[in-house]
């Protein structure tokens, strides 16, 4: 193994070992907010941004090729990773991950995506004040946490999506479509010219490439959409654990919550950059 690959190895493996200290022994001071030299405030609640990159969520599902990139810093992320503010997650060919955030808000993304964590504010107590991500290319599935509904946003490069207690895919194809099916809750999707249609559990709507039109009319999911969804979950299956979106992400966030301070210091802690030789169709 040479230096570089050992490098990273060791703040993997702090990483792992902390995570299951904290899951055993979490203490309420573990969970405090980040310092103010290292974030903004806003309000009542911290703007998880800043200087310092801070842990919004963790890493819970791997399966192949999953690298994150922040602060220039292009690294293999494995389960129990921190994940953070404004760090593009990438997976490569037949790969996907899970993350959990720290309001309990589940994150599933497919093979070939890309998905930008843009905005994050911690309001504590489990709760974010506002919450926004862009899915840049491929499949994520987005099931919301214990936040109030109204602060979720997620964006395309064609469409906007609010959400309403939702667990909903979205799909951004290589011709620049964005699908959006919504399997809990409702949504509203607003393509970029500004037009909004409400989209309902069960139905699914498409705007197309640019956004200069209304969104389409709600309806069935495509056989195609509805396969590539099963397939995210299908692939997250192969960790061992499955998809665990709906079971697991409150008990996990609380987790998340516990390890954000040593999350901070252990994955970034490295200079190396992967050459991304390992991340084939990132």
């Amino acid at each position: 193994m040479d230096a570089r690959k050992g490098t990273v190895l060791n703040a993997r493996t702090l990483m792992a070992a902390t995570v299951g200290v904290m899951l055993i022994v979490a203490s309420p001071a573990l969970g405090q907010r980040a310092d103010e030299s290292d974030s903004a405030n806003d309000g009542d609640g911290t703007l998880v941004s800043g200087i310092r990159p801070e842990a919004v969520g963790q890493a819970t599902l791997v399966v192949r090729s999953v690298f994150g990139t922040v602060d220039d810093k292009r690294l293999p992320v494995t389960v129990h990773d921190a994940v953070f503010w404004h760090e593009l997650i990438e997976t490569a060919d037949e790969s996907a991950a899970q993350m959990v955030f720290l309001d309990g808000t589940t994150l599933s993304s497919g093979p070939n995506s890309r998905v930008v964590i843009d905005e994050f504010v911690y309001a504590g107590g489990g709760e974010a004040r506002r919450f926004a991500v862009s899915v840049v290319r491929g499949l994520m599935r987005f099931v919301t946490g214990t936040s109030p509904s109204d602060i979720y946003e997620i964006r395309t490069p064609n469409a906007m999506i609010g959400v309403r207690g939702t667990d909903i895919a979205i799909n951004v194809d290589d011709a620049g479509n964005t699908d959006v099916y919504v399997r809990h809750g409702r949504i509203s999707l607003t393509s970029t010219s500004g037009f909004t249609v409400p989209v309902r559990a069960g139905q699914a709507s498409r705007v197309t490439p640019g956004g200069g039109v209304a969104p389409e009319p709600p309806a069935m999911p495509s056989r195609e959409l509805i396969a590539e969804t099963i397939k995210v979950s299908a692939l997250l299956s192969i960790s061992g654990e499955g998809d665990q979106s709906t079971a697991f992400s409150i008990g996990e966030a609380a987790a998340v919550r516990a390890n954000r301070g040593e999350a901070n210091t252990s994955r970034l802690s490295t200079t190396v950059k992967s050459s991304g030789a390992d991340c084939s169709g990132c």
